[in-house]
């Protein structure tokens, strides 16, 4: 079953600026916007004080208008939402916090709104719209497949920190930077300038005039899975790092060409995101440019597994950009800091968020039941292990007192587990917490245990859960039996290769059969 709570989205790019092909259809009223559930072209209808003149594009949950205001004469972009979606008081709600929260943001990098009201209808409901500054230039998602200089690559990253910065100093987490979210508008001679938008699954860290802090249920994910941080990959709270994760995912695909995960499903791509790092990126672009190792080092900071790794704040990110951009000298990056707790552990104090899984396109709720559903298929989701501290090193107090050395307590016991699997490249978890142990065969150190679960995961395979004690060092080998694949004669035709189609993101819908 397939959902789209999202897509009443603010402004997607393309929206902004593409041509409808097919024939408009004549609106029922020019004096006041009428509409029913067909949901008419409202070309040459009047919402406030605002003429829509013509359809610009439109998207799953509405529909956006080049409009000319009625007294000024002000050219502007009006999205109006949905007739079917204006009914639904949490979506017209959503709508209009976005266009609060993205207003009080007020930097040149956001897309800037200038209004939003809703308009009364016969039926008793009311046409929600937003009015915003009209774009003029493409999604960076059009262009990604030209090869970028390093200059055009860094000043676009560049300006991206800085819009991030002034969202987060609001306590406004964007929380789906993504290429698609990333206008190249123009502005004046500057052909590239961004804008960044759609603000429709963003955070509120803390309250914006009317707008509470905002809170999402607990267990599920949030964000496009392609650029995800791991910790919302894996439904763990998120903060302005989980943004700044994001904008060395789009660095990186701009200067290696590639983007650094790849899965044909979604528990696949959790795996990677979580465990694997990121390839290196190359010594030199596909223009035959040198990367900078500073630079390399920026974009592999801000791809840290652990959030307390890497750059703390966006102004931080730009700062360290910054050189690349105005020539500079380029600055050594300080060391990089330690994590505070353990890799993607949440703070006591912090409240749960939520896990929704958004596409560019087609955004998809993943409930805990399905996850439990996608378990049971084979298809896991993984924690990477967890880092054991080092024990403190022993205390000296000063000369002049006697030497005292602190007493460390003894850590629990550990033993040796050794796992293989026929054949091999089986991925193990604890079935017990869901944590990923290892690829078969793997040789681990863990706690001593009367009795851990196992669960072995192989494409093709069935899954295997396998119970092993934990007393002493052990040894356990499973021998895996294949899926008995049936004919199927009227089975869907596959992509090229034998693959199954995949999104933009390159991630399959996980309820797709």
């Amino acid at each position: 079953m397939r959902f789209d709570p999202l897509g009443a989205s603010l402004a997607t790019p393309i929206e902004l600026v593409r041509t409808v092909s097919s024939p408009s259809q004549t609106s029922p009223s020019t004096h006041g916007a009428v509409v029913d559930s067909m949901d008419f072209d409202l070309s040459g209808a009047e919402l406030g004080p605002w003429h829509l003149e013509r359809l610009l594009g439109e998207g799953a949950m509405g529909k956006v208008y080049l409009a000319k205001h009625q007294r000024i004469g002000r050219v502007a972009a009006v999205k109006v939402l949905k007739a079917e979606h204006a009914k639904n008081p949490d979506l017209v709600q959503r709508f209009i916090a976005e266009a609060t929260a993205v207003n009080a943001i007020r930097n040149e990098h956001i897309v800037e709104v200038y209004d939003f009201g809703e308009q009364p209808q016969p039926d008793g409901s009311a046409l929600a719209y937003c009015v915003m500054e009209l774009l003029e230039g493409r999604p960076l998602s059009e262009v990604m497949q030209q090869h970028f200089t390093i200059a055009r690559t860094v000043r676009l990253g560049w300006q991206l920190a800085k819009a991030l910065h002034s969202a987060h100093e609001i306590g406004v987490v964007h929380r789906d930077v993504k290429p698609e979210n990333m206008f190249l508008h123009r502005k004046g001679d500057d052909v590239e300038f961004l804008k960044v938008l759609d603000f429709g699954v963003a955070k509120l860290l803390k309250p914006i005039g009317d707008l509470p802090q905002s809170g999402t249920a607990a267990g599920i994910v949030i964000g496009t899975p392609e650029y995800m941080a791991p910790e919302q990959a894996l439904g763990a709270p998120t903060d302005r790092r989980a943004d700044l994760y994001a904008v060395g995912l789009v660095l990186y695909e701009l200067i290696s060409g590639v983007q650094p995960f790849h899965a044909d499903t979604f528990g696949k791509l959790v795996v990677e995101i979580t465990s694997k790092p990121p390839p290196p990126l190359p010594d030199k672009t596909a223009l035959g440019e040198v990367v900078h190792p500073t630079l390399k080092r920026i974009i592999t900071r801000c791809l840290e597994k652990e959030p307390d790794r890497r750059f703390q704040t966006a102004e931080e990110l730009a700062h360290a950009l910054e050189p690349f951009v105005t020539g500079a000298p380029v600055r050594e990056l300080a060391p990089t800091p330690m994590p505070r707790m353990p890799a993607l552990l949440p703070s006591p104090n912090e409240a749960d968020d939520a896990l929704v899984v958004q596409r560019s396109k087609a955004p998809v709720v993943v409930a805990a039941s399905v996850v439990l559903a996608l378990l049971g298929a084979g298809v896991l989701l993984f924690m990477p292990p967890m880092e054991r501290a080092a024990p403190p090193s022993p205390v000296v107090v000063p000369p002049s007192l006697p030497e005292v050395t602190a007493v460390v307590p003894p850590g629990p016991a550990r033993v040796w587990l050794e796992v293989s699997s026929t054949p091999p490249g089986a991925e193990v978890v604890r079935a017990d917490s869901m944590v990923l142990l290892g690829v078969t065969p793997f040789r681990i150190e863990l706690e001593t245990a009367a009795s851990v679960p196992l669960a072995f995961a192989l494409d093709e395979h069935q899954p295997l859960t396998r119970e092993v004690s934990l007393k002493a060092n052990a040894t356990v080998s499973v021998d895996l039996v294949p899926t008995v694949k049936q004919d199927a004669p009227t089975a869907k035709p596959k992509g090229p290769g034998g693959k199954k189609p995949v999104s933009r993101d390159g991630v399959l819908d996980p309820f797709s059969q």
